[in-house]
């Protein structure tokens, strides 16, 4: 029942989700990280993925720290992989 974290272009029906996984988020992070930095950096639009699959860390906490070392393009894919990442519980999708 463990937590999934993907970077994918692919739609959910397209991605061989495991079974056994309690939630699965899935964000295409190279398409964003390439918006904002110019090149596949993904590492700061995943926080943000990883923000709202998981809820363990409130957006704006995250935001917080990416804007005291990082430029604010990396704030902006860090919100856009939170705000475009979908979250499915288990394989079900509603």
């Amino acid at each position: 029942r463990g937590i999934v974290l993907l970077n994918s272009a692919h739609s959910v029906d397209q991605l061989p989700l495991p079974e056994q996984a309690g939630k699965i988020g899935i964000v295409n992070a190279t398409d964003i990280s390439i918006k904002y930095l110019g090149r596949n950096i993904p590492n700061t639009t995943v926080l943000g993925a990883f923000s709202r699959v998981t809820g363990w860390l409130p957006l704006d906490a995250v935001v917080d720290v990416i804007s005291a070392e990082f430029n604010e393009a990396n704030v902006d894919a860090c919100k856009e992989g939170y705000e475009k990442t979908i979250v499915v519980e288990g394989r079900r999708l509603d």
